[in-house]
């Protein structure tokens, strides 16, 4: 038998595994939670880890129910295997609350070695990312996007890891546990990978994180770091504001006056133009007019070797993404306005590009999204589009739901109800579009239906609106960033994602003291 000492350094060793595992991805997350849960088996001991749990009023087993829901659920599941496959992902869910609650709790040395590894996994998984950004490591997916640079895990999981790693940090400054040049330093050294993924998700992640830390220091503001930090929080907010606000004003900011009845006619060549009653604007003009499709695709065809009526690199209509780019330089939609066009950007538009002007990468995420919601608006159709694909399959996950809206279709068996719907309704969402909810709360309404669903939000909310309680900016901007997580993802379904949750979900819980452990669950008139 291994003595106490040798086991909790196990113990701290998988953890500092985890901790540089949440930025570097699956493999060292998988040896961690390995290692941590044969740890915990070998160790023994298992009356005190009993006593451990009672004494924090059974918090550890509580806790742990958001995975034995899934057990429990498998019996509606139709497809086991989707089910099994779903528990296996959800381990985390069991392993982490059991073994950081039933064990002596860490303290601060072992606290500040956890945050250290972490902050090097984060620092070196950045490097790589901005090494795959230069082209010296190849990229994972090929989407033609800056979101390619994210090569561990998914770039929406990647940049919620990220904003953790921020929101640490500036907990870190506050509390003076890391100099200043060297926090600002690596604070902008993440926010710059960020702004190159240009995720909608951390945006507003960060955006919600950065308004609490700047209530909570304008309302305890009781030294300069408080205020210094407050000062530049308030900047960034402004500036985010504003640069938000004059992107919309553009972009809906005609820089022609047109009027029907003095629209050109013809082309030059002698085709008809059609000049559509859309209103959709690209940098400033008008899209649907002066469109001569049969002259534009027939000399289209000489200049690049994809089809005018196939799809660009990004996957899009090519013909849509010509117009476009064609309409952003102020040029009508016929040869005449391609033949301007240098090859260079004919390659521009062969990979996606859909305009000419070279936006910094906010405004052009803006601009894509203001388009998608135009479009959507007109056409009714949201392939290719992130946000109205996504409303999508919400509205696909409601129906989905209402088919069995008691118990739901059993765990991991959204996936078999979306695969369902797909094959027995028409829907216009192209075949590689057919995807499942991305929005973790409702796909736990799919799977467990409203009885499952009720448990499974007391067990997350319960301990969320605890932690708030503690009035720490930093616990609430963390439990804000899982909320906006699973409304613009389904999170939990992955195993990065399910992983990066449970090990910040669960040491946020377990590092306080006893006290607020066994008040998690407003049980603390049973305490002893």
């Amino acid at each position: 038998m291994l003595s106490y000492l040798t086991h909790r350094k196990i113990f701290i060793f998988f953890l500092v595994i985890l901790s540089v595992g949440l930025t570097m991805g699956k493999l060292l997350m998988s040896i961690s939670m390995i290692g941590l849960s044969a740890n915990w088996l070998i160790e023994g001991g298992f009356k005190e880890k009993w006593r451990k749990n009672i004494d924090l009023n059974y918090t550890p087993i509580i806790l742990s129910g958001i995975f034995f829901l899934e057990i429990v659920w498998l019996i509606f599941a139709k497809d086991i295997g989707l089910g099994l496959g779903s528990i296996r992902i959800k381990l985390p869910l069991l392993v982490l609350p059991i073994v950081l609650g039933t064990s002596e709790k860490l303290n601060n040395k072992e606290i500040k070695t956890l945050i250290t590894t972490f902050l090097l996994g984060v620092l070196l998984s950045t490097v790589v990312a901005h090494l795959v950004d230069m082209g010296f490591v190849n990229k994972k997916t090929i989407t033609k996007s800056s979101r390619d640079i994210s090569i561990f895990m998914s770039h929406i999981r990647y940049s919620i890891i990220l904003s953790f790693s921020i929101f640490l940090i500036v907990h870190l400054l506050i509390n003076k546990k890391v100099k200043m040049l060297f926090g600002i330093i690596l604070i902008l050294w993440i926010l710059n990978l960020i702004y190159k993924m240009s995720s909608l998700t951390a945006f507003i992640a960060l955006f919600a994180g950065s308004t609490v830390f700047l209530l909570h220091s304008a309302i305890y503001s009781k030294n300069k770091t408080r205020i210094v930090l407050s000062g530049i929080f308030f900047s960034i907010l402004f500036f985010m504001i504003f640069s938000i606000t004059t992107i919309i004003n553009d972009h809906y900011t005609p820089k022609e006056n047109i009027y029907f009845n003095q629209l050109e006619e013809f082309t030059a060549k002698g085709e008809k133009y059609v000049h559509l009653n859309r209103n959709e604007l690209e940098n400033g003009f008008y899209i649907w007019k002066n469109i001569a499709e049969k002259e534009l695709g027939s000399y289209w065809t000489k200049r690049s070797e994809i089809k005018f009526e196939g799809r660009d690199k990004k996957n899009q209509n090519i013909k849509n993404t010509i117009y476009r780019y064609l309409t952003s330089k102020g040029l009508k939609k016929d040869s005449l306005g391609l033949s301007k066009l240098s090859d260079e950007e004919i390659i521009e538009i062969e990979n996606g590009e859909t305009t000419a002007i070279k936006y910094n990468l906010i405004s052009k995420r803006v601009r894509e999204l203001l388009f998608e919601i135009e479009n959507f608006k007109k056409t009714q159709n949201p392939n290719n589009h992130s946000l109205t694909q996504r409303i999508t399959y919400w509205k696909i996950g409601f129906e989905i739901f209402k088919q069995a809206s008691v118990f739901g279709h059993g765990s991991g068996n959204h996936k078999y109800a979306y695969r369902n719907y797909y094959s027995n309704n028409d829907t216009i969402l192209d075949k590689e579009n057919q995807r499942n909810a991305h929005n973790q709360f409702l796909t736990y309404l799919i799977n467990f239906g409203f009885v499952g669903f009720f448990i499974w939000i007391l067990l997350i909310t319960i301990p969320s609106i605890r932690i708030i309680a503690m009035k720490t900016p930093f616990y609430i901007s963390c439990i804000l960033l899982f909320y906006i997580a699973f409304l613009s993802d389904d999170m939990l379904e992955r195993q990065a994602g399910v992983t990066i949750f449970a090990t910040i979900f669960y040491l946020i819980i377990f590092i306080n003291n006893d006290k607020n452990i066994k008040r998690l669950f407003f049980l603390e008139k049973y305490s002893k």
